[in-house]
């Protein structure tokens, strides 16, 4: 399947044109490939030519995509540039990866003001501060550096998957957003 995507990708690239519509570019193509088509559109995109990019890999459309258009059953959900969406989804979360010596003292996390949450990924050992409304990210994380010691600590995005997800709650419920949640992790 990959040869047969390069082949395809070649044969639309040979009339050279000004618009260029992929459909799924990256499906069944090894790594490799897949950096070096990656490359060729970033390429062909810096000549100034219109690339419409259509995937339900939505981690690829944000690396790649200046606009994006986000549709659900037919229904447009979000049309917007990447920087609007992060703007319009302003990072709620803080991520800290605390020192191996002090992960006693990430207790104290759940009682900055500000912090709605704190989520515990016991693998990693990393905590994940979901914010209130009214909180100043970068407050509590002067907070977080006052508290404790640790080897990381940054804002985390939203990524463009979470984004869909949230607007398929708001739209049509949890249940609607599981089946989206499934849907994207098939492929």
């Amino acid at each position: 399947k990959g040869m047969q995507q390069k082949v395809q990708f070649l044969a639309a690239m040979i009339h050279d044109p000004e618009l260029i519509i992929l459909d799924e570019p990256f499906s069944g193509l090894d790594p490799v490939n897949a950096a070096l088509l990656h490359e060729l559109i970033m390429e062909l995109h810096e000549q100034g030519r219109t690339i419409i990019f259509s995937t339900h890999v939505l981690h690829q459309a944000e690396q790649l995509c200046d606009r994006i258009f986000l549709i659900n059953h037919g229904v447009k959900l979000l049309d917007a540039t990447m920087d609007e969406i992060h703007h319009r989804f302003d990072p709620r979360t803080i991520l800290v990866k605390p020192l191996a010596s002090n992960q006693g003292d990430a207790s104290s996390l759940q009682y900055i003001d500000g912090v709605h949450d704190v989520a515990v990924d016991e693998r990693s050992a990393e905590y994940e501060l979901h914010l209130e409304e009214h909180a100043d990210p970068h407050n509590v994380m002067r907070t977080i550096m006052d508290t404790m010691t640790f080897r990381s600590i940054e804002l985390r995005r939203l990524t463009l998957e979470e984004v869909f997800i949230r607007m398929v709650i708001r739209d049509e419920g949890d249940e609607a957003a599981e089946e989206a949640r499934e849907a994207l992790s098939n492929g």
